[in-house]
């Protein structure tokens, strides 16, 4: 199970953080990439996020041309539309403070 808190953060900062990683590099990386970009997150956490966002259709995934990395995973559309609509929410005076994401705080 995904770890809740400490150094780690909360999962909703936890999966914020890897789409957010998949949305700003935009080009197909694979889960080692992944958890160094998004924030050193635990790798069992990392592909427990990814799991989910496949299933929700947020990211995609493929077979890695390296086969050390066995998969490459992508944001899709709909996941580039989910993280834009989530930010303006997060705008929103006081939402993220509330659940507790100050860095989506509009400043």
């Amino acid at each position: 199970m995904a770890r809740r808190t400490g150094k780690y953060g909360t999962p909703a900062r936890r999966n914020l953080a890897v789409l957010n990683y998949l949305v700003k590099v935009g080009t197909w990386v694979n889960a080692n990439q992944i958890t160094t970009g998004s924030g050193g997150f635990n790798p069992a956490d990392v592909t427990e996020i990814l799991v989910v966002l496949i299933t929700r259709k947020y990211a995609e995934s493929r077979p890695a041309e390296n086969p050390q990395a066995k998969n490459e995973y992508r944001a899709t559309e709909t996941g580039r539309q989910n993280l834009e609509t989530t930010r303006r929410f997060l705008r929103m005076p006081g939402i993220a403070d509330i659940l507790g994401l100050p860095e989506y705080e509009e400043k």
